[in-house]
């Protein structure tokens, strides 16, 4: 897998360019550290894996930013805005707040994984195992109480986090 050969200075010129980011230019102005810039640049070049795994194709950076822009960064960031994460944490950045609930995300669908694929993996090939795995998702707002319910600084915000995150995986009762 190629890398991202920028600096991150360049990296923000070359998101500047970019007319679908114009508007959220300034919440990678933040990027504090080479350190976030490349875990910044990490979840990049992952994405264009797995774009490249399913579609043999080689993208542009700029359609693999753009396309990690909207599918996996503007998603994740609009849950964490919808959840007031950053009120929460008024200390971090947006950009944070993105890399550590992905990290959580991340663990969330390992663990999920391993719970689906116990309860319906008996007996199956590992070809149906595989696309089993690959079916795996949780919510982006789902990450985002979840993360809220184990890190919020304040135990009556992890509560609240913790009866928003019932409400959402609550089932609905038939009568």
């Amino acid at each position: 897998m190629k890398g991202i050969n920028l600096s991150p200075e360049d990296f923000l010129e070359f998101l500047a360019e970019m007319p679908e980011l114009a508007n959220d230019i300034s919440t990678f102005t933040h990027m504090k550290t080479d350190e976030i810039y490349g875990q910044i640049k990490l979840h990049i070049e992952t994405h264009k894996y797995f774009i490249e795994e399913k579609i043999p194709v080689s993208l542009s950076l700029q359609r693999v930013v753009l396309s990690w822009y909207q599918n996996v960064f503007s998603p994740l960031v609009m849950a964490i805005e919808e959840t007031n994460a950053e009120k929460i944490f008024p200390h971090k950045t947006k950009i944070e707040l993105f890399l550590e609930i992905s990290d959580h995300m991340y663990y969330l669908l390992e663990e999920k994984k391993r719970v689906v694929l116990y309860n319906y993996g008996e007996g199956k090939s590992s070809q149906d195992i595989e696309k089993l795995a690959a079916y795996v998702y949780i919510p982006f707002n789902q990450v985002c109480f979840s993360y809220l319910s184990r890190n919020a600084p304040h135990r009556w915000t992890r509560l609240s986090a913790r009866l928003r995150l019932t409400k959402v995986y609550a089932k609905p009762k038939i009568w």
